[in-house]
């Protein structure tokens, strides 16, 4: 699911200018307002668009439908990309559809329904105006990368009557515990402590921070999840605390303001393509303590044994 989500991001920062031209105009031409269906189980969910006021307005109840981005000419609301500013639920929705709101880059306002439930995986990748985000005190499911790449994105704010997930005073989205971190608001510049109550950090949860310079991890964490944070070209700091264990697939891939990396001791897992494009790595250290992995003068990363070598520093010479 994963690897089906990058493939589906990759897709759709390739066709983010593609869906804002040529379809649009025509149709902004013809009509004022447009509609149709959107619910799961056929016309439970009406949508319908105004191209006057670019207010999307979905009424009715129930799910809506899982779409597929790399169907994307089939989205209800295919064509109209930048021209939706607004969402307004007008009914009692439960769910979201995955990719329902792809690439609606200048959406700057959603109030979502507190009849919502679940909130399907990339479901507003690339909306890229949307400042801030509330979610309501119902929800207890969201997929992954629900909030990614949304480069204006400053704050998740949650309902603290939610029992399912909760956020911090920085607009940080956790499960209700904190004790994973979900996701980052992409558009947050600067430094960020990461809480002490956090032991993952979550797939996806960094994803493309490319104003994230420096995080600070609690002692306590012990994963560092797939592609947790791939992307983060601005951040230049990292530092992990003993308790970590595992270091997931790409987690830091394209992380190219890191010129130096620390593996501590406990690490016993670092999962491929984790360090991939870093080009400004000078190195790798490793805690002479850890009984998996050990580096060199050169910086180069090996087995402890140094019969394998597992990693060359993308900013060797």
């Amino acid at each position: 699911m994963k690897h089906a989500f990058k493939r589906a991001l990759s897709l759709l920062l390739a066709l983010a200018l593609v869906c804002t031209v040529l379809p649009q105009v025509s149709l902004l031409v013809r009509a004022e307002t447009y509609s149709g269906t959107c619910g799961a189980d056929g016309d439970n969910l009406i949508w319908e668009f105004n191209t006057d006021t670019g207010v999307l307005t979905i009424s009715g109840q129930g799910d809506m439908v899982d779409y597929n981005v790399e169907e994307w000419q089939n989205y209800p609301w295919y064509g109209f990309g930048s021209a939706i500013t607004e969402i307004c639920f007008s009914g009692q929705a439960t769910s979201i559809g995955s990719h329902a709101f792809t690439m609606c880059q200048n959406l700057s306002s959603v109030t979502l329904p507190e009849s919502l439930q679940r909130i399907g995986s990339c479901a507003f990748v690339t909306c890229d105006s949307l400042r801030t985000i509330n979610i309501p005190q119902n929800v207890c499911e969201m997929g992954f990368g629900v909030f990614q790449a949304c480069r204006m994105l400053e704050s998740i704010t949650v309902d603290p009557r939610n029992n399912h997930f909760s956020s911090d005073s920085s607009g940080v989205l956790f499960d209700k515990n904190k004790t994973e971190l979900i996701a980052y608001p992409t558009g947050r510049s600067g430094a960020y402590t990461i809480p002490g109550s956090v032991t993952v950090i979550g797939v996806l949860a960094f994803v493309v921070c490319k104003k994230l310079t420096s995080v600070e991890i609690p002692n306590g964490v012990t994963t560092i999840s797939d592609d947790a944070f791939s992307g983060c070209y601005g951040l230049s700091s990292v530092n992990l605390p003993d308790s970590v264990t595992s270091i997931g697939e790409e987690a830091f891939d394209n992380c190219t303001g890191l010129t130096a990396f620390y593996i501590p001791r406990n690490v016993s897992f670092i999962g491929y393509f984790a360090f991939r494009d870093c080009d400004n790595l000078a190195g790798f250290t490793v805690a002479s303590e850890n009984p998996y992995y050990s580096s060199d003068n050169s910086g180069f990363l090996y087995n402890k044994n140094k019969t394998e070598l597992v990693l060359c520093p993308g900013g060797f010479s």
